[in-house]
């Protein structure tokens, strides 16, 4: 019976094998890759102040969760994004998939003003019409800047600049298989979108090792933010020892200026009780030394 069954279905399940194998097709060709970069820090939590007064502290020599919250913090972020050039992110939008080709891009925008606020996080498509270029919007109904000469500098009622392509007649050429858009950066969202994922754990708590992964569809991006991120918290903890070594110079001062102030003061007291009491000096050395033998 089994048998007879399984013959009866064969070209059901040939179907569904088949169905399932075009759907993992599709999934595979038109769903962006994803790329994870990673770096690993090795953290010096001790405290100089600490180790010069032979102090010990818990939170400074042994915990390490202040700095991952740390490299988490909207601090370093914004310092790694700022950092690197994210003002404008350049995209190339195909017949399904649009891709981010930071670092990639044939044209590049250079000195830029923005003179419209409104135009934040707003696709710019770029077109070439008799080897001029023209800014519109993804209907090319409205023209945001038009007979822009390639590597010259234009400026239009929203913003100004210049737009470098290396090789016009290339780009021209791609144009007919992709299109390609802009758009300017708006800071905050970017970071928002970095942070969801952005992963920063505890590595190895022996070895006060942090690991530091982002995931993007972009090798160069993703890269770029581990890489940044681990150098902006370096540079943090750098100027955090250069205080630390401020203070404490400022400390040694402080306590040699004291100690100099009390001497003194002991020194005059003494002077004046001398005075007061007609001490010499010879005499209660000499009475002394009596005393002694």
């Amino acid at each position: 019976l089994f048998i007879y069954l399984l013959r009866k279905s064969r070209w059901i399940i040939v179907l569904i094998i088949l169905a399932a194998i075009f759907c993992a097709n599709i999934y595979l060709r038109y769903t962006p890759e994803k790329h994870t970069s990673s770096s690993i820090l090795q953290i010096n939590i001790k405290d100089q102040a600490d180790e010069l007064l032979d102090l010990y502290s818990f939170d400074q020599k042994s915990n390490i969760n202040a700095e991952v919250a740390l490299l988490k913090s909207e601090i370093i972020l914004s310092k790694a994004i700022k950092s690197l050039d994210f003002d404008i992110q350049y995209f190339s939008e195909g017949e399904i998939l649009s891709r981010n080709i930071y670092k990639s891009s044939p044209f590049i925008f250079k000195d830029l003003i923005l003179k419209d606020s409104s135009f934040y996080e707003k696709n710019i498509y770029i077109n070439i019409i008799d080897d001029k270029i023209t800014l519109t919007d993804v209907n090319q109904e409205l023209n945001y800047a038009q007979f822009i000469v390639p590597n010259k500098f234009f400026s239009s009622p929203y913003f100004s600049g210049k737009i470098q392509i290396l090789d016009v007649e290339t780009f021209s050429k791609s144009l007919e298989e992709n299109r390609y858009y802009f758009k300017f950066t708006n800071t905050k969202k970017l970071q928002q979108e970095i942070a969801k994922t952005l992963n920063v754990t505890i590595s190895d708590y022996s070895a006060n090792t942090i690991s530091i992964s982002h995931v993007h569809n972009n090798p160069n991006i993703t890269a770029d933010i581990c890489n940044q991120l681990a150098l902006e918290y370096i540079d943090y903890a750098l100027d955090k020892q250069r205080k630390s070594s401020i203070n404490i110079g400022k400390y040694i001062n402080a306590q040699k200026d004291s100690v100099e102030i009390r001497l003194k003061n002991s020194e005059k007291k003494i002077q004046d009780y001398k005075k007061q009491n007609d001490v010499n000096m010879t005499q209660l050395n000499s009475f002394s030394l009596e005393n002694i033998k």
